[in-house]
């Protein structure tokens, strides 16, 4: 098929690592993972922007950049093993090859990522279409700076990237259980000779439910110390133009994938540790790179579906020369709806604030600052009230069950005191004086700025609501089980 499609099959993906947390059950929206960076939702993030000045002497405010991408999570949370589950069930559905770009800062091997996609999906897809796999073969392929080299047929043997079909290596596989006796066993071994970049081609031959020989191949690459790597980022930059400045042999390698006349679905993935190894340098220069991948692909996909808009295609992020600096650009500023546009009177002037600008951002920032605070310290002891006069109103009805009043079903709760109901209307007074601060920031000539701060807070406020019922539940549960203490401590001595 020559002609491209609607719908857009390269995905960008930013999946966070942490290997002192197994798992993270719980949901990642509104989470700050470093002081630089907050999760907003399953597609979005706030990056800090750098500081415009180091003068300690005043406080200048810190802005926010809205990135975006197709998916942003833990490996374990549903929406992002749904965009490897879709990479490779598109794959087998619509008979098109796949691709998988892994970029990594470190030189790891993901076990658990190769077992599910090779494995476990290929597993599910041919027990959900009935088709019957007959064999998989596999090559692998140690990508160094000038050549690459088959480590499946003669290690250190170089080979041109043109010649590799035409160049039967590599091993023959029967079935995916062998596939992943080969990951566990084999693989690792043949990983610690290689120096470069990891290049595996992935043939699986099958029959499909009209019993007919169907041949796909899945492609991986594993780019190691991704956050340095000015080759894969000019890669990106240069999509929309439809044509690569500066080759190598990683990004010809790896172009195939990037056809959009002939799309192959694709997957870019771009992991980023947090905990303990996060650093804020590194944490830039992947959300960096992120960002130009992302960006690029939607502008390289409108320009193959509106050829018109091929002659207006800019490279993503153009004012970034390096991945040492991060920028605004004007392609981000009108690529999301989610974010509005800065007014126009910032806008001709290049985003160069003036003393008075400062001043009236500063005042905004201490205003919603503020409130915030006020809101946090009355949400607490509103919900600490809340659920102390739930806890005892369960006590009050445990005792009527234990004295067996007939009567006590009748009997209403005890009313709530005045603490509680003061609690509460303070903390719903707040919660008004807060929402109004949010229309009236919508008034201001920093709308735009003011309104992703704002939307920051918003989700501390959520966490914060959180935290703050689930340590009144704690303090509840911890008052039924002093009630209850009498109860059990009595029964021994019944018996």
């Amino acid at each position: 098929m020559n002609s491209p499609i609607s719908k857009r099959c390269h995905h960008v993906m930013v999946a966070l690592t942490d290997t002192n947390r197994r798992y993270h059950p719980e949901l990642l929206e509104g989470t700050s993972l470093d002081d630089e960076f907050k999760i907003l939702d399953r597609k979005s993030v706030l990056l800090r922007m750098p500081m415009a000045s180091k003068s300690k002497q005043e406080e200048v405010p810190r802005y926010y950049r809205h990135l975006e991408f197709d998916a942003i999570g833990y490996e374990c949370e549903p929406h992002v093993r749904e965009q490897l589950s879709d990479l490779v069930g598109d794959m087998f559905r619509q008979r098109r090859h796949g691709c998988l770009l892994r970029l990594t800062p470190h030189r790891t091997n993901n076990m658990n990522l190769l077992t599910r996609l090779l494995v476990t999906e290929v597993d599910s897809i041919m027990l959900l279409y009935r088709y019957r796999l007959k064999c998989v073969n596999v090559e692998y392929f140690d990508l160094r700076k000038f050549d690459m080299a088959n480590m499946l047929l003669q290690p250190g043997s170089a080979i041109r990237p043109s010649s590799r079909r035409q160049v039967q290596s590599g091993r023959t596989l029967q079935s995916t259980r062998e596939l992943l006796q080969w990951l566990l066993n084999d693989f690792p071994t043949i990983r610690s000779r290689s120096v470069g970049d990891d290049y595996i081609d992935i043939q699986f031959v099958f029959r499909d439910g009209q019993h007919a020989v169907r041949q796909l191949h899945f492609t991986l690459f594993q780019i190691f110390g991704c956050e340095d790597r000015q080759d894969m980022a000019d890669f990106f930059r240069d999509l929309p133009l439809g044509k690569q400045s500066n080759s190598t042999l990683l990004t010809d390698c790896i172009k195939e994938s990037f056809d959009f006349q002939r799309p192959i679905g694709t997957l870019v993935m771009i992991e980023l540790p947090t905990g303990r190894e996060s650093q804020t340098a590194l944490t830039r220069k992947l959300l960096k790179l992120a960002d130009v991948a992302y960006v690029s692909i939607v502008k390289a996909h409108q320009a193959a579906t509106n050829p018109k808009a091929r002659a207006k295609a800019v490279p993503a992020s153009q004012s970034s020369t390096n991945l040492q600096k991060i920028t605004p650009s004007c392609s981000f500023k009108n690529s999301f709806p989610s974010v509005s546009n800065i007014s126009n009177s910032l806008v001709r002037r290049g985003g160069k604030l003036s003393s008075e600008d400062y001043n009236s951002l500063a005042y905004w920032y201490n205003r919603i600052d503020s409130k915030l605070l006020e809101l946090q310290l009355s949400m607490e002891e509103h919900y600490m009230a809340l659920y102390r006069q739930k806890g005892l109103t369960i006590c009050s009805e445990l005792r009527s069950m234990e004295t067996d009043e007939s009567a006590g079903d009748g009997q209403p709760p005890p009313m709530a005191t005045n603490r509680e109901q003061e609690t509460a209307c303070a903390y719903t007074e707040l919660m008004k004086q807060f929402r109004k601060l949010e229309i009236d920031v919508k008034k201001t000539s920093f709308a735009s700025t003011l309104n992703v701060y704002i939307g920051t807070k918003n989700h501390e406020l959520a966490e914060m609501e959180k935290a703050c019922k689930l340590k009144a539940i704690a303090n509840m549960r911890l008052t039924l089980i002093e009630f209850m203490k009498p109860e059990s401590e009595a029964e021994p001595h019944s018996n």
